[in-house]
């Protein structure tokens, strides 16, 4: 479905991506997803397509830089707090985590994208309320919760429950 909308958004003929998606959920016995998905994974599989055409190992690609960028970033966040060695052997259990590393470099799904852009946005938003970080006068706070909202609303157009993350922020 994801890559069906990447290919149908580059060509500008949507609208009969999502028909025929409902023609098909509308006679099945059981439907197997919705009848549009949030379009912020076709949005990042469309320059794929545009520069490789349907080419399955280049789709799963994203998933492979995504989970890259996730294990980086968190060895990052655990470096704050931890000692350096700690912080890379947790980095590497994530790392080296079989159903992780076997899902992001199967399948083209949304999960490992937002797994890292959900985690980059927490990391994000928490940021923004460590008062002893940066005062709120400063103007890289501002950009800071310019892009925190950004981010939660990117996560949102990736997967639905991106949502739960302002919600989170509300409590």
């Amino acid at each position: 479905q994801y890559i069906n909308e990447a290919i149908h958004m580059l060509d500008g003929n949507l609208s009969t991506q999502i028909a025929n998606n409902t023609w098909m959920m509308d006679k099945s016995d059981s439907p197997v997803g919705p009848y549009r998905y949030p379009w912020a994974m076709a949005l990042m599989l469309s320059p794929i397509y545009w520069l490789f055409g349907f080419n399955l190992l280049a789709f799963k690609m994203l998933g492979i830089v995504f989970y890259a960028l996730f294990v980086g970033s968190f060895y990052l966040f655990c470096a704050k707090t931890l000692p350096r060695v700690d912080a890379i052997w947790i980095a590497l259990l994530f790392t080296f985590q079989p159903f992780l590393s076997f899902w992001s470099a199967s399948y083209v799904t949304s999960d490992i994208p937002f797994l890292f852009i959900g985690f980059w946005t927490i990391w994000q938003v928490s940021s923004l309320f460590d008062s002893q970080k940066m005062p709120y006068t400063n103007q890289k706070a501002y950009f800071n919760a310019i892009l925190c909202g950004f981010l939660i609303a990117y996560a949102s157009l990736l997967r639905s429950n991106g949502l739960l993350i302002l919600f989170a922020l509300m409590t």
